[in-house]
This record gives structure tokens, C-alpha cells and sequence, in this order.
């Protein structure tokens, strides 16, 4: 409504500072809530078993790491897991395993997109431009359906099998260098960051410090059917085997080999807390980070428009500066509660919320002092 007040001062901005004070109780509720610091672990074990089952925002973990040293036959790793996926990842890449060594792109994951299953291996610090390489297949993972997964690599190239038959292979190209040291800590059901749950149930993991053959794997998937996971624990080479058959409890002992306990913890925890994360189009789609960029956007949009206004109404002018200071204080918000989200396990800190905020924000001013309901001040505007 153009025309400035005719009644300076807090009477005339009364109903626009409840106006803004309701907008940022509501940003700050929509940032931060749930306000959960020790949210339940969506994993249980299945009864009567033996397995894991991953549900909601779940995770198991090693809270030591398996590696991998350089020297005789460590270029050579092989891994099988067993799964029943429960439902396709709303819109994001579904982590079942991975290996966590602290830097942001996994040495290794096995991960489920859509109904297809996608494996990634980080690659050398020298192959500039690219961070993982990729091997995987479309509609293979099916809701109720038990898949064994094998992945063996070694100098001669890497290969994928399910259900005992070679799916795919990649000649020449090793998951690890003879050269590199390789390894971390074991992460199921998500990523270590936590943004990546994984919807089933996880019967088994085996992994061994040598490359199966085909043979073998076909050999292990019939013997795991026919007498359960637990039987493999004599297999040569054997790293770890997880048959989850405790069916209780908050940890999963390795059967057979020496491989490092995975907790399977009450409340849920990350293992890696990003601050101000960056995108990431290859783990989600377009359509998901286009929707939460525009509640971003317009979320922010009534604070920048209603503190123009609350200023203008009490008979003060928005110069310039007035105007960047309402973007600052638009981008200092929303920096606090990208930086609580950080604590809170169930939230993701972006950088891109924070720029869509910020933009949001300056939108709201735009609009307060140039659109057709702006509040005009008695001086002149910007």
C-alpha cells in the first residue's frame, strides 16, 4: 500500500514487527526442529534373524579401521554382501556399505540409486577432474528380494557378481593401487556423514584381503544359502565376516577373522559432521535440490520484506546501507542455524541453503521497496 505513515513509531509498526517476529520464529522452527540431540537409531535386529534391518535414519559402524598396507597381494580385495532391500531412496543415494577413512569421497561404497545398484571407488590424487570411478547396474535391487553382491578386484581389473554370476567387469582397472595404502572404518546402512540411509535388512558382509574367483564366489553363495553365512569363516583370505547372528545387543562381533566389532549404537551418530556442505548431483536429484532451494528461497523472502518494512513504518529511510545490513543480518541467521544443524543428527548443513537464504532475503527487500506493496518512505528510498 503506498504512502508513507502518518503515525511514526512503534503504534504504527506494531503489525508488522509481529508480523516479522512470527517469521523468524518460523524460519528458526523450520531450520532446527526436530531439535533432537540424540535421536533414535533406526536399525534392529531381526527377529528370529540373523540380519540387520535398516530403517529410516539407521547406521552400524566400526569404531576401528580395516586396512590395507602397501606391499605382497595389496592391491586385492574382495566383498560380499548379502541384502534384502525394503524400498527404493526417496531421491538420494542409499549407502549400504562403505569404507570411512575421514576425507570426503569414500575409498569404497556400495550404494543402492533408485532400483539400481551403484559401487564407486575414489580415485588417485593424480587423475585430476574426477573423484570416484563408477561401476554398477540398473533395476537389479527389487523390494523383498535377497541379492548376494560380490565385488573382486585385484591388478587384472575388478568385477561385480550377483547371486554367484558375473554381472560386470572392468579390465585393468584395480580398486586399489599396489602402491596406496587403503582402508577405513566400516559403515553400513548410510554414509558417514549420515545423509545417505539406506532402506533393508543386511543378513551378511565378508571381506577378504585377496581376489575371489569366479569359482569361489559361485562356491560361497551356494554355501551361505544352503548352511548360512557363519560357514565361511575358514575361507582363506577372510579380512572379516559379519553373519549378524548375535540378534541382540549393541555390537556385531567378526566370526572367523580378526576384523575390528561393529556397533550397532541406540541413539544415531555420524561418524563425519560436513560443515556448510556442498552439493552433490551425482546423490540426489535435480527435482529434490531444485524443491529445497525454492523453500529455502521463499522461506526467507517475509523476513527481508517485513524488517523494510517495520523500519519505513517507523518513519526511518532504507538507504543502501539499511538495506545490505537487512541481506546481513538475512545471511548471519541463517549461517547460525546452518551451523546448529551441525549438531543436530537428523539435519544437513548446506552452503546452498545459505546462499538461497541470503538470495531470499534480498528478494524480500527488493520486493518492500520497489514492488507495488511497499511502504514508501518519507524520504527517498533507495
Amino acid at each position: 500500500m503506498h504512502g508513507a505513515s502518518n503515525q511514526p513509531g512503534w503504534e504504527a509498526a506494531l503489525g508488522s514487527i509481529i508480523a516479522l517476529l512470527v517469521t523468524i520464529a518460523a524460519i528458526l522452527y523450520a531450520g532446527v526442529v526436530p531439535v533432537d540431540f540424540h535421536p533414535r537409531n533406526d536399525v534392529r535386529w531381526l527377529d528370529p534373524g540373523p540380519g540387520l534391518q535398516f530403517d529410516g535414519r539407521g547406521i552400524a559402524y566400526s569404531d576401528a579401521p580395516l586396512v590395507w598396507e602397501p606391499g605382497a597381494r595389496a592391491g586385492e580385495v574382495s566383498v560380499e554382501l548379502w541384502i534384502r532391500p525394503s524400498r527404493e531412496p526417496d531421491d538420494r543415494l542409499g549407502q549400504i556399505f562403505s569404507l570411512f577413512d575421514g576425507a570426503a569421497v569414500e575409498p569404497l561404497l556400495v550404494a543402492q540409486w533408485k532400483s539400481g545398484l551403484v559401487i564407486r571407488n575414489r580415485v588417485p590424487e593424480r587423475d585430476a577432474g574426477r573423484r570416484y570411478r563408477e561401476l554398477g547396474s540398473l533395476g537389479l535391487l527389487f523390494r523383498g528380494h535377497p541379492l548376494m553382491i560380490a565385488l573382486t578386484s585385484g591388478q587384472a581389473g575388478t568385477s561385480l557378481y550377483l547371486d554367484g554370476k558375473e554381472s560386470e567387469h572392468r579390465s585393468n582397472i584395480p580398486i586399489i593401487g599396489v602402491e596406496e595404502r587403503f582402508g577405513g572404518r566400516l559403515v553400513l546402512g548410510n554414509s558417514a556423514s549420515g545423509n545417505a540411509p539406506w532402506h533393508g535388512e543386511l543378513l551378511g558382509v565378508a571381506i577378504y584381503r585377496r581376489t575371489l574367483a569366479a569359482e569361489e564366489v559361485a562356491s560361497h553363495h551356494a554355501v551361505a544359502k544352503a548352511r548360512g553365512i557363519a560357514s565361511l569363516a575358514d575361507v582363506e583370505g577372510l579380512a572379516a565376516l559379519y553373519p549378524f547372528d548375535e540378534r541382540s545387543g549393541e555390537s556385531a562381533e567378526s566370526s572367523g577373522a580378526s576384523g575390528p566389532a561393529l556397533r550397532v549404537p541406540v541413539e544415531f551418530r555420524r561418524l563425519r559432521m560436513p560443515v556448510l556442505q556442498w552439493p552433490n548431483l551425482r546423490e540426489r536429484s535435480i527435482d529434490s535440490y531444485g524443491s529445497d532451494a525454492l523453500v529455502n528461497f521463499i522461506g526467507f523472502v517475509p523476513l527481508g520484506f517485513f524488517l523494510v518494512v517495520v523500519i519505513r513504518r517507523r518513519g526511518r529511510a532504507t538507504d543502501r546501507p539499511t538495506a545490505l545490513g537487512i541481506i546481513a543480518f538475512g545471511l548471519t541467521l541463517s549461517l547460525a542455524i546452518e551451523l546448529l544443524q551441525v549438531q543436530l543428527p537428523e539435519r544437513v548443513s548446506s552452503v546452498t541453503d545459505l546462499l538461497w537464504n541470503t538470495l531470499g532475503t534480498a528478494f524480500g527487500v527488493w520486493l518492500a521497496i520497489y514492488g507495488k506493496l511497499a511502504v514508501r518512505d518519507t524520504q527517498d528510498p533507495v
